[in-house]
């Protein structure tokens, strides 16, 4: 079922009436597939470049609630016609752009964006305080993702971008970034993440941006200030180091 919708959004093909009517009728079915399975199957569609497209076919199928339930349970019902669904395609869009011209956006990202809707309709974009807003944010994303397996390391970089996005528009808005703010590791991030759903509202487009996994830092050894001198002897003390003297 996955694939049919997959590949008719990626090759613009109609899916035949039949298989159509048999995706709609077993879409509840995805259930009995290894949660891992349906996540890989599901970051496929997310980051084929194709994500819009697949997105009208999996809403008007109801697959996208089969995978994404809590889209079912919030205030604001999502579909085509809806602000919700209109707002998520036009994310969908902006990321299938980047992805085209080889903007590769790290799969937190992509979560954390798909999610924006969802976390205001739930009252998650703003808060008391950041602390305990990326404290509620979390626990929410342990109740709705876990059927994703979405790994733990991802959970607290979608948990962050979602808590700083009022703070990044209010400032974004201001043209003001505090320094103290821009001395944070997450900073870099937070405002690429903003700048990417600013653009799905209509704003700035993205002209650029540096969001792909950097390769691990090689670590080199310094060399030693010591030279060649073996430390645990002192030729100028008559009781040497650490306890040794030389003979």
């Amino acid at each position: 079922m996955l694939r049919a919708i997959r590949h008719a959004a990626r090759s613009g093909f109609s899916i035949e009436e039949q298989t159509w009517a048999a995706v709609i009728s077993h879409k509840e079915e995805l259930g009995i597939c290894p949660v891992s399975r349906i996540r890989d199957e599901l970051f496929k569609d997310l980051l084929g470049g194709a994500s819009e497209a697949w997105a009208r076919l999996a809403m008007k199928s109801g697959l996208f609630f089969v995978l994404l339930p809590f889209y079912k349970k919030i205030n604001q019902a999502v579909s085509l016609e809806t602000e919700a669904g209109k707002e998520l395609l036009r994310i969908f869009s902006v990321i299938d752009r980047l992805h085209k011209e080889s903007h590769r956006i790290p799969e937190a990202m992509v979560i954390a964006l798909i999610l924006v809707p969802w976390a205001r309709a739930e009252g998650l974009i703003k808060g008391p305080d950041q602390f305990t807003l990326t404290r509620n944010i979390r626990a929410r994303l342990d109740e709705n993702l876990g059927h994703l397996n979405i790994k733990r390391a991802d959970k607290e970089p979608i948990a962050l971008l979602l808590a700083n996005l009022s703070l990044f528009q209010d400032l974004y808005k201001k043209g003001i970034w505090p320094k103290r703010l821009q001395r944070k590791s997450y900073f870099k991030k937070c405002l690429q993440f903003y700048e990417i759903y600013n653009e799905s509202r209509g704003g700035k487009r993205v002209s650029s941006l540096s969001v792909t996994r950097q390769p691990p830092k090689t670590f080199v050894r310094k060399p030693s200030r010591r030279g060649n001198r073996q430390p645990g002897f002192d030729h100028k003390s008559k009781h040497g180091v650490f306890g040794f003297k030389k003979r």
